[in-house]
């Protein structure tokens, strides 16, 4: 939750002062860095493009990140609608082999998002 507040926070500073300066301060410490975008770049601006509107044309900006956001919000809203949570029952094989399933996605996605850059 923390991490959560503080990248809010640092979203709503950075647009605030985006808005004042009309600059658009950098938000991503690993670029800050390295000077290459993180496999979650673009998911500020993601989000702000589903604020204004603009859901389907951010979905390049980093596709996998646009596709977990869409995820996790459908994943949230079964509950509060339906009165029933979601649970999937995997063995240890299992949990091993969709790991590896998402570790090779943020790969690719990571890919999309260095080529697209």
């Amino acid at each position: 939750m923390a991490v959560v507040g503080g990248w809010s926070l640092l979203v709503v500073l950075t647009v605030g002062l985006q808005r004042i300066t009309g600059l658009q301060p950098e938000t991503c410490l690993f670029r800050l860095a390295t000077g290459h975008p993180c496999p979650t770049c673009g998911s500020t601006r993601i989000v702000l493009g589903f604020l204004e509107g603009h859901g389907l044309q951010v979905a390049r900006l980093n596709p996998g990140i646009w596709l977990a956001m869409f995820g996790a919000a459908t994943l949230l809203s079964i509950r509060p609608l339906f009165g029933c949570r979601l649970r999937v029952a995997t063995n240890v094989i299992e949990r091993r082999w969709l790991l590896a399933a998402g570790l090779f996605l943020v790969i690719l996605d990571w890919w999309w998002v260095l080529r697209h850059a």
